[in-house]
């Protein structure tokens, strides 16, 4: 099981959205609630805040030109959204521009404040992660907020998520129990003629004569509400000292209900020895009032059972509703605000999946006699992939130059969220300048322990297993995510990626240049060689790299120009072209 959700919910977020749009019966507010009435900001402080955003405004005269960015559907504006509320605060009617994932401390709407129904809706999860974005992913942060917690130091919830260690090697469980009370929510003033949520005079005008400036001001979209309430999230990573003790793990944690899910993951069953696997246990609580810090696991499911009195009794404002300007009645102008907004997932994809690679070489490196890594060899007339040894000197210089490659790419993609960051025309999503997490993870290090059956059982092969974990769990687990998640594979890429386990690459200019690399090749003759291509008898190895031990192109990438084969072949081919 990887990557799936299982979740009791109740109430609906999806009533929110049918109040805030209901706009033409208005809804009396709560008299006990403080109205929050719209200030308006005097003629310097406007001048002063419109010079200070035209300053600030980021040029860059070689970024990519908007036009040529990945746009989103321009005919109907953006859903009501459902966030995560910023650590940095946010106020009811504040702007929050989409871009950046950030609140504007701007009013640009007259509306008053009200609290439309009582009570609270509570959310149980259960979830399997694989690596940091399927974290994020499971803990309901968006695009946005994944690329800034990469780009700068994080804070709160965000940075439970980005320090938390996700590992290949160890099975991860989010469980998640969330409590919110009734919103507080901006609603149509009791003296509009309209019977709307409008934009302010000011912001109309500044939205009909500069639509830029009025997404410096205003941003994309306004806060529309704010919900309450307290949230724990526990992270649970299990290390199995065997094949079967995770077999053993794995299944109990699926085929139970939820309160048995909790129960296995945190204690495990002494009967089956599941209980025995190494377990790391990880909180973090936003809202509430704890009385203290929990240091069993029963403590942990107590202070869940204890949530709803807590945010009743001391809620904090976790989530937040964002509405967007073009639907209010008073929105002058035809085109959208979201035409040019960034797909930041897929950066957040690669770095929840560098970020996770980059901690288990590190754990190989620290303890070389408990993990293998594969390797393809070829003697004789045939290759197989097999799995060496960490601590053989080869083996981890080969570590150490896969995990420096790995950083290359965490460095890029923090300075490509910064970009995106500061300025939504500096944002750089094309996959063609990135390479796929797969083409690392085939050759990552996992634990030998894992690869070896215990007696009486069932024996696998070891590449098979190799597969399993590294490849096929993987692709899955963004798959369950949904079928556009970068990084989720068909069964037929799955395959061919799991051919190229233990081989190592190059990459060429063009595809022309390999096409032209495999001529020289030597075919596989029925007898002897005699082939007239360049003699690549690996060295110290009686065989020879013939042509269909190699494999071009990255499956389901644009990348057509790389050439897979053994570690030995691709040597001697680069030996001989040098």
């Amino acid at each position: 099981m990887s990557g799936r959700t299982v979740g009791l919910t109740v109430g609906a977020l999806g009533l929110v959205a049918v109040l805030m749009l209901a706009v033409m019966q208005p809804t009396a507010p709560d008299p006990e609630a403080e109205p929050d009435t719209p200030e308006t900001p005097s003629e310097d402080d406007v001048g002063r805040y419109i010079a200070e955003a035209l300053a600030s405004r980021p040029t860059a005269p070689g970024s990519k030109p908007i036009a040529q960015q990945r746009r989103r559907d321009q005919d109907a504006p953006d859903p009501i959204a459902i966030l995560l509320a910023p650590e940095t605060g946010v106020s009811l009617g504040w702007g929050w521009n989409a871009f950046h994932g950030e609140a504007i401390p701007t009013r640009c709407v007259e509306f008053t404040t009200a609290r439309p129904f009582e009570g609270q809706t509570s959310a149980l999860d259960f979830t399997e992660v694989n690596d940091q974005f399927e974290l994020q992913q499971a803990m309901d942060m968006s695009a946005e907020a994944s690329v800034k917690t990469l780009a700068y130091e994080a804070k709160g919830e965000a940075k439970f998520s980005k320090t938390a260690k996700v590992t290949l090697s160890a099975l991860t469980y989010l469980i998640e129990a969330e409590v919110l009370n009734a919103p507080h929510m901006a609603m149509p003033p009791e003296a509009a003629e309209s019977r709307s949520v409008t934009l302010t005079p000011y912001a109309e005008r500044l939205a009909n004569r500069d639509i830029e400036l009025f997404k410096d001001v205003c941003g994309t979209g306004y806060i529309s509400g704010t919900y309450g309430g307290a949230k724990l999230s526990v992270l649970i990573s299990i290390t199995a000292s065997s094949r079967q003790e995770r077999e053993t793990v794995s299944a109990e944690v699926e085929g139970k209900g939820w309160g048995a899910k909790v129960s296995a993951a945190m204690n495990g069953d002494s009967q089956t020895g599941s209980s025995e696997a190494k377990r790391e246990i990880h909180f973090y609580q936003s809202g509430g009032k704890p009385q203290k810090l929990p240091t069993e696991p029963d403590a942990l499911i107590g202070m869940a059972e204890d949530l709803a009195l807590q945010a009743d009794q001391a809620e904090r404002i976790f989530r937040i509703s964002v509405s967007p300007y073009e639907v209010l009645q008073n929105w002058p102008r035809e085109e959208n605000l979201s035409g040019s907004e960034i797909e930041y997932e897929e950066l957040a994809a690669l770095w929840g999946s560098f970020q996770s690679m980059y901690s288990d070489i590190q754990a190989a490196l620290d303890e070389p006699d408990q993990y293998v890594v594969p390797k393809q060899l070829c003697e004789g007339a045939g290759c197989e992939t097999r799995f060496v040894p960490v601590t053989s000197g080869e083996a981890q210089s080969r570590l150490r130059a896969l995990q420096d490659d790995v950083l290359i790419w965490l460095d890029r993609l923090e300075i490509a969220a910064k970009d995106c960051i500061s300025a939504e025309e500096m944002c750089e999503t094309d996959m063609v300048h990135y390479r796929s997490p797969y083409a690392y993870l085939t050759q990552m290090p996992v634990l030998a322990s894992l690869l070896t059956a215990e007696e009486d059982a069932p024996v696998v092969p070891p590449l098979v297993l190799y597969k399993t974990m590294l490849i096929e769990e993987p692709a899955k687990g963004r798959c369950a995510l949904g079928s556009l998640t970068p990084g989720c594979l068909s069964n037929s890429a799955i395959d061919a990626w799991g051919a190229r386990i233990g081989q190592v690459s190059i990459i060429l200019e063009s595809r022309s240049d390999i096409e032209a690399v495999r001529a020289t090749l030597p075919d596989r003759p029925s007898s002897t060689f005699s082939g007239t291509g360049p003699n690549l008898r690996a060295e110290g190895e009686a065989s020879v790299c013939y042509a269909d031990v190699f494999h071009t192109a990255d499956p389901e990438t644009e990348l057509t120009s790389s050439l897979w084969g053994p570690p030995a072949c691709i040597a001697n081919l680069q030996r001989v072209r040098d």
